[in-house]
């Protein structure tokens, strides 16, 4: 099922169903079911029905493995964290930011967050605001140090562990109360439509179980938040776990909540785009205010947005701002990153996760320019894990001559766009970011197009029908990088955007009751 049928489908059951009265307890349910809902349609998470028994066998495996001498070490390390955390909220926090270890990027020996950053080294340069980032770290990536604003940073991964360990082994476990009417008709019209697989996964109990997920993550928060009440919450990525508990607490405590756009956010976006059938108080798993980077990303929002409580606002984007602010590109010196260039023109080309990275096309193409074409492979970072395999079958299409994956990797994307001449994808968000620096993109399938549709028309994008690796070939030659584009964003309008925020959040706080 291709994106618009889902998409169309799904605002569909929004309308025909009550699902912005569905809940469990308090917790307005309908987010966490859109959203695994849309990417099962999309074909996103085709193995997300075997998820259940390879998370079982995981956790079996990890505690069986464990000597009793290390679960109480990972015990006494998770307490200590945990209440260190409270001892840091306890004192007034205005500002308190949700994160993950992923999104740090090296820049000169200090790793530093992408998103949060900018909203930092605001807070310390006008003393005028306290502020602490929570920092979470997935599976195969580790906490990277040295960070940034390391006294504003705590690792919080042992604490929530801490916490759920104590609420299974101490709290009574508690009866929810699930209220899903007509529910039985809609997962009728899911076996009919998507199978008795899809029927199946999305049963009530799961719906429950993902509630208690969710109040068990949001009661940890709400731990940490109610002596020191912050002014507000930011979030990376609304919907991950972490992100997800604490809008939800903050919902709880009348505190409002920030989602820092990531990446891609449009039409087609499961998370983002043509929500239908929203209360008019909101879902409380959503957060209160989506800062954005342009205005497609704001008015994909906006559509849905704006009879409800939750808001769109263009910040820009904050890793862009944050490295022109800091003029880290004069701090490199880029000559080992040009030398095999030998006067050729630098594609980069951004994998995904999801599709096949080096496609027969794309083969036959870094073949075939070696003459005219160094190729920069950046691998997604999802695939950090899988760099060496990344980069075994990269070399096998043209040893090193005219590839580079590890700096293309390793190195801040704004200093590689600086001497990037085209860009290609399937959907990445380096699309947008590309387009800053005046740099075209070529989608390798129709997913960008459909996903970058408002930007193609105001942003700089540009879609190629390719349809051999001569279509290819033919565009990269003909199609290069303009004339180059300075950004230009001085502190006081990055600082402008930021009071202004600040400003609608003080608004809210003086009108939104828990």
């Amino acid at each position: 099922m291709n994106r618009t049928t889902s998409i169309e489908l799904l605002n569909r059951w929004e309308l025909d169903f009550p699902v912005h009265e569905w809940r469990v307890d308090d917790i307005y349910v309908w987010p966490l079911i859109r959203i695994p809902l849309l990417q099962y349609m999309f074909g996103k998470s085709n193995s997300m029905l075997k998820v259940k028994e390879s998370s079982s066998l995981q956790k079996n495996n990890t505690s069986s493995s464990a000597s009793g001498r290390d679960k109480f070490s990972v015990f006494v390390k998770g307490g200590i964290q945990f209440l260190n955390l409270k001892n840091s909220l306890f004192n007034k926090i205005d500002f308190v930011f949700v994160s993950n270890a992923a999104f740090r990027q090296e820049v000169l020996g200090t790793y530093y967050d992408r998103f949060c950053d900018l909203f930092l080294d605001y807070f310390s340069a006008v003393n005028q605001h306290s502020a602490l980032l929570l920092e979470f770290k997935r599976q195969n990536v580790e906490y990277k140090l040295p960070r940034s604003f390391s006294k504003s940073v705590k690792p919080a991964d042992s604490a929530i562990n801490f916490f759920r360990a104590i609420n299974n082994k101490f709290r009574k476990k508690k009866s929810r109360k699930a209220f899903l009417p007509e529910y039985e008709k809609f997962i009728e019209e899911i076996q009919e439509i998507l199978g008795v697989n899809a029927a199946n996964f999305f049963t009530k109990k799961w719906v429950v179980n993902m509630a208690e997920q969710a109040d068990l993550t949001a009661n940890f928060y709400q731990n940490l938040f109610k002596k020191g009440k912050p002014k507000a919450v930011f979030t990376i990525s609304y919907y991950s776990p972490q992100s997800r508990g604490a809008i939800l607490a903050a919902s709880r405590l009348g505190i409002p909540s920030i989602d820092i756009q990531h990446g891609v956010q449009g039409q087609m976006h499961e998370s983002y785009g043509r929500w239908a059938n929203v209360p008019v108080k909101g879902y409380n798993l959503l957060p209160t205010i989506f800062w954005n980077w342009d205005q497609p990303s704001f008015e994909a929002i906006e559509q849905w947005a704006l009879p409800t409580i939750h808001k769109p606002y263009i910040g820009g984007n904050p890793w862009l701002s944050f490295w022109n602010l800091k003029k880290f590109n004069a701090q490199y010196n880029a000559d080992y990153l040009l030398s095999g260039v030998k006067g050729r023109k630098i594609i980069l080309y951004s994998l995904q996760p999801s599709f096949e990275a080096f496609p027969a096309l794309i083969k036959e193409a870094i073949s075939r320019t070696r003459d005219e074409f160094v190729w920069w492979i950046r691998i997604h970072p999802r695939q950090r894990h899988q760099f060496e395999e990344m980069q075994q079958e990269a070399f096998k299409i043209e040893e090193n001559q005219n590839i580079n994956i590890k700096e293309a990797s390793e190195l801040p994307l704004p200093l590689l766009l600086n001497y990037t001449n085209f860009h290609i994808t399937y959907y990445s968000t380096v699309a947008i970011e590309a387009a800053n620096y005046n740099v075209p993109t070529l989608f390798l399938n129709d997913l960008g197009k459909l996903y970058y549709e408002e930007q193609l028309a105001s942003s700089g994008l540009g879609y190629f029908d390719i349809h051999t690796v001569n279509d290819l070939i033919s565009v990269l030659c003909i199609e290069q990088k303009g004339v180059r584009v300075e950004i230009e964003e001085d502190a006081s309008s990055i600082d402008e955007k930021i009071i202004n925020l600040i400003k609608l959040v003080e608004d809210i706080n003086n009108t939104v009751k828990p």
